[in-house]
């Protein structure tokens, strides 16, 4: 015996939908939510500091087509100058077996059995479409903070944005020797660099933690003295020692108090290279050093629709230098925020889809105060 699934799932309140597609995940779950925090916008396009984007097609899926199946979410078109991100996907035949099974116990004890499909759409819905969604705006906004640009091509799209960060806010990358890991290791000089480049104000330093492992293996060549390490928030603290005298000392430099936050997660894409046709691809490239200068004013924030003159609280961020611009979508009747669906098909009633769209692009409104140092991993 086959439920059907229909009346349930097409009981769920569109407005549920809408607002787990806009909330599922904290954003503290996202570093880069810190320095880009996502706002919904009003519009489509996007303007801010020294952008500039351009959008070149070929082979372009419609705005109407079905997107990409599977957890991960890719660019499907544009809208204005923001770039459409699509997922959609089916529930496993496994967890629908399990969920008939759990349907025939409760129909036995005479449950209600329309919580329960419904329960399970929203936990598909929101673990597979709305994460997927999220993790790649993650991966755009970190692209960004890495490189000052965007360069991403998907499906025969290609979507390039200059954000204007200056070139010399980019330091050589360190190798051999000089990586931070190495013998003649050259992390203090580039931090003072740093330093220099973002006028002595510093907000925050982030790196991978296969980068942070170099820096903290190699602590001798470093002259790295551990302080303290808060393993809920990636926070790890040094002071540098320094020879005076021929008597080690620990260094009365201000810049020689050393906080890097560690940041590893993840997010999963296609890669046809491998039989499982997916791979894990870390938000913050493992090589770089990325320092955040003086964040934009909170008092001088643009007006967001729908809130007045009150700032919103995710931008009321020690560390922002723009936002992340998620415009409205044609799905959504132009409503602002993402859109998503979850369904049952006429002529597969034992099944639940479910699909979620996106119109995204991070903006970095103060690009001189990003500066970004890199250092070749030792393994």
């Amino acid at each position: 015996m086959e439920f059907d699934l229909r009346d349930a799932i097409a009981a769920l309140d569109s407005g549920d939908v809408f607002e787990t597609a806009n909330g599922a995940r904290p954003a503290n779950d996202y570093l880069g939510n810190k320095i880009l925090p996502n706002v919904n916008m009003d519009e489509y396009d996007v303007s801010g500091g020294s952008l500039t984007i351009q959008t070149t097609m070929a082979g372009l899926q419609g705005m109407d087509s079905v997107p990409a199946e599977g957890g991960y979410a890719e660019m499907s078109t544009y809208k204005g100058n923001t770039g459409k991100i699509g997922i959609g996907g089916v529930i496993p035949e496994r967890m629908l077996r399990q969920l008939q099974t759990w349907m025939l116990r409760m129909t036995a004890e005479r449950k209600d059995t329309t919580s329960l499909i419904q329960e399970t759409g929203m936990n598909f819905y929101n673990k597979i479409i709305v994460q997927a969604i999220l993790d790649r705006e993650e991966w755009l906004k970190w692209q960004v903070l890495t490189t000052g640009k965007l360069d991403w091509t998907f499906n025969g799209i290609n979507l390039k944005a200059d954000y204007g960060v200056p070139t010399t806010n980019f330091l050589s990358a360190q190798t051999g020797n000089n990586r931070y890991g190495g013998t003649t290791s050259q992390l203090w000089a580039d931090i003072y660099k740093l330093y220099e480049i973002l006028n002595w104000e510093i907000s925050a330093f982030f790196v991978h933690p296969k980068l942070l492992r170099d820096i903290m293996a190699n602590a001798l060549v470093n002259q790295l003295q551990f302080v303290s390490q808060n393993t809920a928030t990636g926070v790890f603290s040094f002071t540098r020692r320094i020879a005076v005298n021929g008597v080690n000392i620990t260094s009365p430099d201000p810049r020689d108090q050393l906080t890097l936050i560690a940041y590893g997660k993840e997010g999963t894409v296609r890669d046809s290279s491998n039989l499982e046709g997916i791979k894990k691809v870390p938000f913050l490239t493992p090589g770089a050093l990325v320092a955040i200068g003086k964040p934009i004013d909170s008092s001088n924030v643009f007006m967001v629709a729908g809130q007045g003159s009150t700032v919103p609280p995710e931008l009321d961020s020690p560390v922002r230098l723009g936002y992340g611009h998620v415009a409205p979508t044609t799905e959504g009747g132009g409503r602002p925020g993402r859109w998503g669906k979850i369904w049952v098909p006429e002529n597969e009633p034992e099944k639940i889809y479910s699909r979620g769209v996106d119109n995204f692009l991070p903006v970095l409104e103060a690009e001189k105060r990003l500066a970004v140092a890199s250092s070749q991993l030792m393994s």
